[in-house]
């Protein structure tokens, strides 16, 4: 039996990882910690967790627990997050890793260091349209060209790097695990279009297997849209509207 862990009740906790986890066979969520009383009481009861704690330090010292999901904001997560791998526990977090790429490379450390799994829940890899696409392509070769694109609407003056971290990374871990292989080279651009903040992000990707990937999100545009496409050899995947369809053309068929 898995032996899980909570740190945070939020609102994105509560609507996916709690009841996820509760479904899972052989896991059984062990306990919680939450500053916010009504919201602990409410996983407590609602999946039965048997102990609950305020300090998460406490938890992690009194509790035997195999992995914790820390489940915040990225402004709360890089300390908790290294407090938990320290204490020898796999952990689950939610994107993105951390304020910026310095706070995500001390995770990945702490995660080294302590021979655990630091685990980003990036979902748009576990979609049935993406596993798909990736066992057509992968059956004949190779990979060839991945692209991933979410745009948004957005208020023209307001600083839009935010999204860039929040959103865009959801698209650039999708190409680089629909691809497989490792990243060599990025040309990127990013551009304040009709704004005096930046609000366009683009991105080339060249992978060590020489396969290609692009990754688009524009933070001012007319609505969202996340879509996505995957090429091999004889076969051409697009995932139009993630993740519910996918579109398969393959030697010159759809």
């Amino acid at each position: 039996m898995l032996k899980v862990g909570f740190i945070g009740a939020g609102g994105r906790g509560q609507s996916a990882h709690y009841p996820s986890v509760a479904r899972l066979k052989d896991v059984s969520i062990e306990a919680v910690a939450e500053l916010d009383e009504s919201r602990m009481q409410t996983v407590v009861e609602k999946y039965k967790i048997p102990r609950a704690f305020k300090d998460y330090k406490e938890m992690l010292e009194t509790v035997d627990l195999d992995i914790v999901y820390c489940i915040m904001h990225e402004r709360w997560v890089t300390p908790i997050a290294i407090d938990c791998m320290n204490a020898g526990k796999h952990i689950a977090i939610e994107k993105p890793p951390g304020m910026n790429s310095q706070e995500t490379q001390k995770m990945l450390d702490a995660a080294i260091a302590n021979n655990v799994y630091c685990m980003v829940t990036y979902q748009r890899r576990y979609s049935a349209v993406t596993q798909e696409a990736i066992r057509l392509v992968r059956q004949r070769g190779p990979a060839l060209f991945a692209m991933g694109e979410f745009h948004k609407p957005g208020d023209p003056n307001a600083d839009a790097m935010d999204s860039l971290w929040n959103d865009v990374c959801h698209v650039a871990d999708l190409v680089r695990y629909m691809i497989g292989s490792e990243v060599v080279e990025v040309t990127a651009y990013q551009d304040a279009q009709e704004s005096g903040v930046k609000n366009v992000f683009n991105g080339l990707v060249r992978f060590a297997n020489h396969a290609v990937g692009f990754i688009s999100g524009v933070r001012c545009s007319g609505g969202r849209v996340l879509r996505s496409e995957l090429h091999g050899r004889g076969v051409g995947c697009y995932m139009m509207h993630m993740p519910k369809q996918i579109e398969i053309c393959e030697d010159g068929k759809p």
